[in-house]
């Protein structure tokens, strides 16, 4: 009886590559993990005479005021430690860059980058395309209510 309510309650999978049993859980190596001083994308890059040679530098903070508000937003505390804000900052650079990559690979018949490379990308993320396109439609009336308010190519005081 015992040996029956005990299957009842843990289903038997069988011996393979898809059971759990099979494999006990192994740590996850440090080289594996996002930390800011091990991120690939920091690394400097080499100069070439123009610039700064140090990418990371340049950018810090740059994007910390409103991910200390959107951390807020999604639980939290109010003023999050300056570590948890640098390595969001490090993570959404380092998405920022993959897409871009990802999208001048897309694009590279033309030479140039495109919105609609971008668009293109995130085309099966639905809430992402969405997204996307509810602020492109946003901006896109934002330009023409500008537009209504130039009298021959002047802002209207």
């Amino acid at each position: 009886s015992n040996r029956m309510a005990s299957e009842m309650q843990q289903p038997r999978l069988p011996p393979g590559p898809m059971n759990p049993s099979m494999y006990p859980p192994q740590p996850i190596p440090v080289h594996h993990m996002t930390h800011p001083g091990t991120n690939p994308a920091m690394v400097p890059v080499q100069s070439n005479g123009v610039g700064d040679t140090h990418p990371k530098k340049k950018r810090r903070g740059l994007f910390s005021k409103e991910l200390k508000q959107m951390m807020y937003g999604f639980g939290d505390v109010k003023n999050p430690s300056s570590a948890s804000v640098e390595l969001m900052e490090d993570i959404v650079f380092e998405y920022i860059i993959e897409m871009t990559k990802k999208a001048m690979d897309v694009g590279s018949k033309r030479g140039k980058l495109q919105i609609e490379d971008l668009v293109f990308l995130i085309r099966k993320d639905r809430k992402k395309y969405a997204r996307v396109k509810e602020l492109l439609t946003v901006y896109e009336d934002l330009k023409l209510a500008k537009k209504a308010f130039e009298v021959d190519g002047e802002k209207v005081p």
